[in-house]
């Protein structure tokens, strides 16, 4: 608990990550709300998919995430190269070993922060989701089914830490907030279609670890589809649920254990 209050502490009068948290929270709900009145305007060309189902229950639990998972690739990942950079540049990180604080202690506490920023962007999505699906569910609303498919938000949830510890892991190799921000997306689009292209069979580059993370929340369209065939929800996907999850768990072990080698063997 006193490493959260550390990290707090160094927030507490942090503007620009209240401003960051401030616009993905509102991204969130101005994403949903643009494309739950975009869907209901156009209703599908001739009237093919039924997109207005999406934003009703159970189904708004899983379209509503990977809309605003977009929001966590984003925003979660600039959060936290702009704190674990600016750690660097004002020298914050060298004074907390200054102070005691190991650095296992260190890493500690920002995997820390980064499930507390994930836990409060989950916690706003659910609630997204919760009011929309309230507005847009036709007739009378059937509560014992409407929690269907609310598994989704922990699978957003994990993508969320799982964006963050890949943000801290470069902004900690990198240790400049421009740079390391530009190589996040460069590895994200660039780097693992190349190395999937060019090295890995078959499906195999959906195991690369932001593909992966991509794969937490799938794509109403593909979902739409699997349902319009009677398959599953992850079937459009080489990988399915709950082997998905545990990679991504693993993957977020694995890269903490990457960032604290990385800090350990580092001259603060």
């Amino acid at each position: 608990m006193y490493l959260l209050k550390i990290e707090f502490k160094k927030l507490s009068s942090y503007l620009t990550f209240w401003v960051l948290l401030g616009i993905s929270l509102l991204s969130t709900f101005l994403l949903t709300y643009w494309s739950t009145e975009f869907s209901f305007r156009i209703n599908s060309a001739a009237h093919l998919i039924n997109t207005t189902s999406w934003y009703q229950f159970p189904s708004i639990w899983g379209n509503v995430t990977w809309l605003c998972s977009y929001a966590n690739l984003f925003f979660i990942s600039i959060i936290v190269i702009t704190l674990v950079c600016n750690e660097y540049t004002f020298k914050t990180i060298r004074q907390n070993v200054i102070d005691g604080l190991s650095k296992f202690e260190i890493v500690l506490g920002k995997i820390i922060l980064i499930i507390g920023l994930s836990f409060a962007m989950t916690l706003f999505t659910g609630t997204v989701c919760l009011v929309f699906g309230l507005i847009y569910s036709e007739g009378a609303i059937n509560f014992s089914g409407m929690f269907n498919n609310v598994n989704y938000l922990g699978d957003f949830f994990i993508q969320a830490i799982a964006y963050g510890m890949v943000a801290y892991f470069i902004a900690t190799l990198f240790k400049r907030t421009g740079l390391s921000i530009v190589m996040f997306f460069v590895y994200k689009s660039i780097i693992e279609s190349i190395i999937d292209w060019k090295f890995l069979p078959n499906n195999l580059g959906d195991y690369l670890p932001m593909n992966l993370f991509s794969e937490l929340t799938p794509k109403p369209f593909a979902q739409t589809a699997a349902n319009a065939l009677g398959k599953g929800i992850f079937s459009m996907y080489s990988i399915t649920s709950p082997t998905i999850e545990i990679l991504a768990i693993v993957y977020i072990i694995a890269i903490g254990a990457g960032v604290f080698l990385l800090i350990k063997n580092r001259d603060l």
